[in-house]
């Protein structure tokens, strides 16, 4: 009888261990996904000047862009995001894409938002930038100017 109830006691604290391990995974998902829901929001309000510069950052290479992400990190985001990588990962993102739009609106060019980030095209050696209202544009990115320019 005290065996029996011993098995069923450390099945008990097994299914007990099990269940707040989920809870905390659970817990853990749930946060990550309320960072990336804040960072795009907060990319989105931020200003033009701060969307051109994630742009300017976008066809580095990827040492010079991490650099160059890592000091507009420094630069605009509150001190308590800076390590979030949920949140400063999806806030680029997000930066970028504005940047592509607003490329696009000083140029005079019709978009109103991205469907996704813009894709390299090999062919044209140019980004490919797909706006939601249908509108394609080729981007170029000028490495010795440090600028973007229709293709």
């Amino acid at each position: 009888m005290n065996r029996n109830i011993a098995i069923i006691f450390i099945i008990f604290l097994f299914i007990l261990s099990i269940l707040i391990l989920c809870s905390c995974n659970q817990e853990q998902s749930r946060q990550q996904t309320l960072n990336k829901k804040q960072a795009i929001i907060d990319a989105r309000h931020a200003t033009n000047e701060v969307h051109l510069e994630y742009l300017r950052c976008y066809a580095l290479s990827p040492k010079e862009k991490q650099t160059c992400t890592r000091q507009l990190t420094q630069k605009y985001l509150p001190k308590e995001w800076q390590n979030n990588i949920y949140y400063t990962t999806n806030y680029q993102y997000e930066a970028e894409k504005q940047g592509f739009v607003k490329f696009l609106y000083n140029n005079k060019l019709a978009c109103n938002n991205l469907t996704t980030s813009p894709i390299f095209i090999d062919a044209t050696k140019a980004y490919l930038v797909i706006c939601h209202n249908g509108n394609k544009y080729f981007l170029k990115f000028d490495y010795k100017t440090k600028e973007w320019k229709k293709y």
